[in-house]
C-alpha cells in the first residue's frame, strides 16, 4: 500500500481526496482505472479491497461523508447484504470494495484489462 503523498497529482482533486481517505482507512490493493474512453457514464473505476465487513462499511461510509460536501457532487450506494461488494457511484468514478474472495470471482481488473490503469 502507498501512502497518501504517492496519489498522482495528475488526478481530479476530489478523486485524489477519496484516494487519500480511502489510504488513511487501511484499503488493500487499491487500483484506478481510467475508463473514460471506454464508458460514458464515469470516468475511473476505484477497486479496492477490506479485510472484512465492517471495514468494507468504513470505506464506503468515509467516501460518502466526504462526497456529500456540497459542491463536490452527489451519490448512489448499492451493495449485497453480506458487503463482500460494495458499489459506489459518485458521477465521475465508481468505487468497488470488495472482500478479497469476492474480487478475486469478479476479477474487475481483468474484465476492463482495456481499461487505462492509473499511478496512485
Amino acid at each position: 500500500m502507498q501512502n497518501n503523498s504517492s496519489v498522482n497529482k495528475e488526478l481530479p482533486k476530489a478523486l485524489s481526496d477519496i484516494l487519500d481517505i480511502l489510504q488513511d482507512k487501511k484499503v488493500e490493493d487499491l487500483q484506478v482505472l481510467d475508463v473514460s474512453k471506454l464508458v460514458s457514464y464515469t470516468d475511473y473505476f476505484i477497486i479496492g479491497t477490506a479485510n472484512n465487513t465492517p471495514h468494507a462499511q468504513t470505506l464506503i461510509n468515509s467516501v460518502e461523508r466526504y462526497v456529500k460536501v456540497p459542491g463536490v457532487g452527489g451519490f448512489d450506494l448499492e451493495n449485497d447484504p453480506t458487503a463482500s461488494w460494495l458499489l459506489f457511484d459518485g458521477g465521475d468514478f465508481i468505487l468497488h470494495i470488495f472482500q478479497a474472495e469476492t474480487r478475486k470471482y469478479y476479477n474487475l481488473e481483468e474484465l476492463w484489462e482495456d481499461a487505462k490503469p492509473v499511478a496512485i
